[in-house]
């Protein structure tokens, strides 16, 4: 962990916790699939994404998965978290299929009860609901990944566990 962090005493014991992991991992990634996205939506979006959200394109959303995935990969590397370059790209796919998720989830009952904006506290944003729909369903799956990925990589269990006895010499690389 580097010292900068360390000092900031939201690191227990010099290491990273599951929670502080997943929310900060998370929060950023969401927001940097939102910009991702409406990035490369503006500049080269012409495919919609989904009749729901009509404005999302199928261009943006490739923007906001190599925003979140790059994301990742840079909170892993400046925060010096202990975790293999896999794990990182694994957590950024998920906050940019989580935070879509969210985010389609709130445009379908937008649309249900026949609204344009979930309310007018955030002039411009489509509402307080919109800022938030993203984070929904990522905090949660970003979590649960961290958790496993945390007791996989304790030895808690191993992969070579679930495969039948006297095959693992066929699986070289699966400990």
């Amino acid at each position: 962990v580097p010292s900068w962090l360390a000092s900031t005493g939201i690191v227990v014991d010099g290491g990273w916790t599951t929670g502080l992991a997943a929310t900060v991992t998370s929060l950023l990634c969401v927001v940097s699939a939102d910009v991702g996205a409406y990035t490369f939506g503006r500049l080269f979006g012409s495919t919609p994404l989904s009749p729901v959200s009509p404005k999302k394109t199928v261009e943006g959303a490739y923007g906001g998965m190599i925003s979140a995935v790059l994301c990742a990969v840079g909170v892993r590397a400046a925060l010096g978290a202990p975790v293999h370059l896999w794990a990182s790209i694994c957590v950024g796919l998920i906050c940019f299929v989580g935070g879509i998720i969210g985010d389609l989830i709130e445009s379908t009952l937008k649309r249900e009860v026949n609204i344009k904006d979930s309310g007018d506290v955030l002039p411009g944003h489509g509402g307080l609901l919109d800022r938030f729909d993203s984070y929904i369903f990522t905090g949660a799956l970003c979590y649960f990944f961290w958790y496993w990925y945390t007791w996989l990589s304790k030895g808690a269990f191993t992969l070579s566990a679930l495969l039948p006895p006297g095959t693992a010499v066929l699986f070289p690389y699966v400990t």
